[in-house]
């Protein structure tokens, strides 16, 4: 769903609509939030109409809570902001020596920009970029590299997860590490098959294939119960473990440890296919080194900031968002970092003119609870970006309601409601955070900004009750569809 640009400030259209819309949003918006409450939760609720800038409701608007997913809102803002709509990330791969009959007298040097885009999420193909970069190679005239394949990682530092992460968590593609050379969302995608017989070990794959694997999964008969499990060896292998039924395929997307390398080894093959002999080997880039005055660029790779902001928002991509946010703290010619990226978060909510204070931010996606907003910043900095040249990247950026693909899929589907809800999502189910925040698109033809914030629910499909009443109000039902309840009507199979 693409933005609605209004040709005035709505007053026309304000003037020219029932005055049950203009009037009554703020009762129908208490009215729904009083119609869901949720037992033990702190709920905060801010909405602000966008015409004139005025607050129509506040429940505990500044109050910090948890935001989980949520803090995508300000990454994603931030780098706008800070690198411009039309950013692009590079990955460059250059030769460090002269070339001699064929022959680079030196190392290839892989330099990393922080690009989350090499994989197969655009083409299908994981290994497009990798091979596009070996063509490179064979085409400037290279058949033998005397050196290493050196990767240049330093863009970012070497610190792959924020602190606070939980550990329990490292397995798993929603905390995969953060590299300034990264490849499959720096995960390997794990596939796990029954084999024919019973008894027998299951059939277990990776792709790429260069992970370590330890598969103590076994076979069970059709019908029978079957759990499969992984975990990570001490020297960092995947172990594979539990049991499968027969024939049954099942696949999980487990993380690396060392994504730079693990772009290293997949390049070092596609050389290998192209016909380009390594006689060194892929390693880390060495402290102080740099490339020498021969070297000559072979490829660059770009990719967009707009594309990975819009992945990040639609689908919560965790790893899109943390390369965002190191990316950002390393604009200004220092590493990036998550303290660096969380600095120029603080700074642009300054040039946004929120209070200190009222969003933290220590990574880029939310998965920390030390990720706080209150309802009150979220809906300022979102009523900023709408009124900034940011707003049309921005806005599409965002997951609508009733569209595939989205976190938002399953939601508010009537068609009145149909395409009317821009939000971002946020969900850390075991604590108890549900979060949405966006814009609403009224029927009236006024736009409104929104930040719906709970912590501590015992469950989060009340939370969800909420936040998608919240979202009615905000749009105004048709006087037919008010009259049947005073509650509005719940979607259907509400799903972050």
């Amino acid at each position: 769903m693409r933005l609605r640009l209004h040709a005035l400030l709505l007053a026309g259209a304000l003037a020219a609509s029932p005055a049950w819309a203009a009037e009554d949003t703020a009762a129908r918006v208490e009215a729904a939030i009083a119609a869901n409450p949720i037992k033990g939760a702190k709920v905060a609720v801010c909405a602000r109409r966008l015409s004139d800038g005025a607050e129509i409701v506040g429940r505990r608007p500044r109050e910090p809570l948890s935001i989980a997913s949520n803090a995508k809102l300000v990454t994603t803002a931030a780098a706008l902001w800070r690198l411009g709509a039309d950013y692009q990330f590079q990955t460059r791969l250059v030769a460090d020596g002269a070339v001699k009959e064929g022959v680079l007298k030196g190392n290839l040097i892989l330099i990393g920009g922080g690009d989350p885009g090499i994989s197969g999420r655009a083409t299908g193909d994981i290994f497009h970029v990798p091979a596009l970069m070996a063509k490179a190679v064979k085409e400037a005239g290279i058949v033998t590299v005397e050196g290493d394949l050196v990767l240049d990682d330093r863009f970012f530092d070497r610190v792959l997860r924020a602190p606070t992460w939980p550990a329990e968590d490292s397995l798993w593609w929603y905390a995969a590490p953060v590299s300034a050379l990264s490849f499959n969302d720096n995960c390997a995608d794990i596939s796990v098959t029954g084999a024919a017989k019973t008894g027998a070990p299951a059939i277990v794959d990776a792709q790429p294939p260069f992970v370590r694997l330890i598969n103590r999964c076994v076979t069970v008969a059709r019908g029978k119960a079957a759990n499969v499990g992984f975990s990570r060896a001490a020297g960092g292998a995947i172990v594979v473990e539990g049991t499968i039924e027969s024939g049954r395929p099942y696949a999980e997307s487990i993380t690396v440890e060392e994504p730079a390398l693990f772009l290293g080894q997949v390049l070092c093959r596609e050389l290998e296919k192209a016909g380009v002999t390594l006689q060194g080997a892929a390693r880390l880039v060495r402290g102080g080194e740099k490339a020498g005055d021969k070297a000559t660029e072979l490829y660059v790779w770009r990719s967009s900031l707009t594309e990975a902001i819009t992945i990040a928002n639609q689908r919560s991509q965790n790893f899109y968002a943390e390369q965002i946010f190191k990316t950002i703290g390393a604009s200004e010619g220092r590493p990036g970092s998550f303290e660096s990226g969380a600095a120029t978060v603080r700074a642009f909510c300054r040039a946004v003119q929120l209070p200190d204070g009222v969003v933290t931010l220590v990574d880029g996606c939310g998965l920390s609870l030390e990720d706080k907003a209150t309802a009150q910043a979220l809906a300022g900095m979102l009523e900023a970006m709408y009124r900034s040249k940011f707003r049309e990247p921005y806005f599409n950026s965002l997951a609508a309601n009733a569209e595939p693909k989205s976190t938002l899929s399953k939601r508010m589907g009537e068609p009145w409601m149909a395409g009317r809800i821009h939000a971002k999502t946020g969900t850390i189910e075991s604590r108890g955070i549900s979060a949405l925040s966006g814009y609403a698109e009224a029927l009236d033809g006024e736009t409104y900004v929104f930040s719906i914030l709970t912590n501590g629910a015992s469950g989060l499909s009340r939370a969800r009750e909420l936040e998608d009443a919240v979202c009615r109000a905000l749009v105004q039902a048709p006087p037919r569809e008010a009259a049947r309840k005073d509650k509005p009507p719940k979607s259907e199979g509400a799903k972050p």
